[in-house]
């Protein structure tokens, strides 16, 4: 088997490349029949070798001369190998272009279909040959590098696009983060899947959209507007399945930055979110498609392994309650040291409780540079452990580069500190950081400038944006925000209902206006850093700093 693992950034495809290694790995140990390092190769196309290579991963850049020889050898390999792991029900049919099945050449497998209720006893079908005969060759690169590869492997000479398209190589592609993939990547990524082939998405709808550059709802041209080219690739096929809904066809519009990693950079636009495709139009657009007869199975997955359930219950009672998905998480076995905190207010910060939320009053206002924010966020990263990760995450580009510049400084003027920007520390916008996660995550809501809050609370307070801001951690969410972003309330009921994860946040935690419970620490902000001096002390001296714990 060959199969393509994509992702819309590097850093969501090295987070799946890291839990396939390992899940391979431990399978191997566990003695299953068929799965090792001799007949499974990983590879990773990058540009270069990360400094803390994954164990059993080949990595691969296909400008490099060596590295496009190696890439020929193993195109040679998956062209030489086509027995696929399946269940024997499944071995005589091949997909056809109107959705259905026809018989596969004598000895030609398919991969069993996505759905839950299929299971097999058998490894591989019985005219196959034994599982540890066989050879798969799984590639993981983002959809831009993955079209670069084949353009290096393609059989043809000097081969054009149409060349490179008509190339059969993968059975099946795998895409994470669906949700954050724009439909063209989807299909700059399908390319040389074979007509056999398989395709599996996975992301979540209620996290954040891909970022578009052009206006989708000032565009009249109705055959374009019809093929719904703005939707996410998840929600492209959730169209298609018909499980979409009024509330996902829209859209995040702002300036992407890269290729890989896009991010809503124009942070003072309002109205982020735009419902671009109206019933009518998606009653248009699924004419010709009946997917009773063609149906495109969904699995809705409601367990999650990376935080605990304190966690999955403030998120999933706020936001997948509206899917019916009943929400849960596993317990944590071993939680690493997270901090070397010696005062008393930030002992309150580190406590046990999993999420903690520290709110903030001062005369002065803040719109998309937070130094109160800042100062607080510095001293949690300096005082948390060398053993545990760490990252800050905010809704504007401006604060996260004063963070990563305040990070910097505490880089070279304290010894051996528990920050590295190169290596660990990540300080990102929320939306180039959905799909990462660290041991312990800092949200700096930035914004405490009331006005400035009312004009943006639709891109501030969005659900999605919200649940992506909440949910990287593992072990320890630490909320930052001023007390005037709690009390805003919107004056439209959509922007309010968006902002329920922020609302829910603050009941849960006890802060007023929601609920007006006592804080487990109160002080200056003076107090909150000592012994370490704050930058702007007078500032320090008169911002009213409180901790609440979920």
């Amino acid at each position: 088997m060959s199969g393509l693992i994509t992702a819309p950034s590097n850093t969501a495809v090295d987070e799946v490349l890291e839990s396939t290694a390992d899940r391979l790995n431990t399978l191997s140990e566990n003695g299953v029949h068929g799965l090792s390092e001799e007949t499974v190769d990983i590879v990773r196309v990058t540009h270069e070798t990360p400094d803390n290579p994954v164990d059993g991963v080949e990595y691969i850049h296909y400008s490099d001369g060596e590295g496009a020889k190696r890439l020929r050898e193993l195109r040679d390999q998956m062209q030489r190998t086509d027995n696929r792991v399946v269940p024997a029900s499944q071995a005589d049919k091949t997909p056809t272009a109107d959705g259905g099945s026809t018989q596969s050449q004598s000895g030609q497998a398919t991969i069993d279909v996505f759905d839950q209720g299929e299971s097999t006893e058998t490894d591989v079908t019985d005219d196959g040959p034994p599982a540890s005969e066989q050879s798969h060759t799984l590639i993981f690169a983002t959809p831009t590098s993955s079209w670069g590869m084949l353009k290096k492997v393609c059989t043809a000479s000097s081969p054009d696009p149409e060349d490179i398209a008509n190339f059969d190589l993968w059975d099946l592609i795998v895409a994470d983060e669906a949700s954050m993939l724009t439909l063209p990547k989807l299909i700059l990524a399908g390319t040389a899947m074979k007509r056999s082939g398989q395709l599996l998405l996975g992301g979540d709808h209620r996290q954040l959209p891909p970022v578009q550059k052009h206006e989708w709802e000032d565009t009249h041209r109705k055959s374009i507007v019809e093929a719904a080219p703005h939707l996410s690739a998840l929600n492209y096929f959730r169209l298609l399945g018909g499980d979409l809904d009024d509330d996902h066809a829209h859209t995040d519009s702002g300036e992407g930055d890269s290729d890989t990693d896009e991010e809503r950079s124009n942070d003072s636009v309002a109205n982020s979110d735009t419902d671009v495709l109206d019933a009518d139009e998606r009653d248009r657009l699924a004419t010709n498609i009946d997917p009773d007869n063609n149906p495109i199975p969904l699995i809705q997955l409601d367990t999650t392994f990376r935080f605990g359930p304190e966690t999955a219950d403030f998120i999933g009672n706020t936001v997948y309650d509206k899917d019916g998905i009943d929400y849960s998480a596993t317990e944590h076995d071993d939680i690493p040291e997270l901090h070397r905190a010696d005062t008393e207010p930030l002992q309150a910060v580190f406590a046990d409780n999993p999420i903690t939320v520290i709110t903030y009053d001062s005369d002065r206002t803040f719109q998309q540079v937070n130094p109160i924010e800042s100062t607080i966020c510095n001293i949690l990263l300096l005082k948390h452990s060398h053993e545990a990760t760490a990252g800050v995450v905010t809704p504007h580009n401006a604060q996260r580069s004063r963070l990563r510049s305040n990070i910097a400084t505490i880089q070279q003027r304290v010894e051996n500190p528990p920050v590295d920007l190169d290596n660990g520390t990540q300080v990102e916008t929320v939306n180039r950081f959905q799909g990462g996660q660290n041991d312990m995550m800092i949200v700096s809501a930035t914004a405490s400038n009331p006005q400035f809050i009312r004009s943006e609370s639709d891109f501030l307070l969005e659900l999605n944006r919200a649940n992506v801001a909440f949910s990287r951690h593992k072990y320890k969410l630490i909320v930052v925000m001023a007390e005037s972003l709690l009390s805003h309330i919107p004056d439209d009921p959509d922007t309010y209902d968006q902002s329920l994860l922020w609302k829910t946040l603050s009941r849960d935690a006890g802060e007023a206006p929601t609920v007006d419970a006592n804080p487990v620490w109160n002080g200056t902000l003076s107090e909150f850093t000592e012994p370490v001096t704050p930058p702007n002390q007078e500032l320090a001296d008169n911002t009213d700093v409180s901790i609440f714990h979920l």
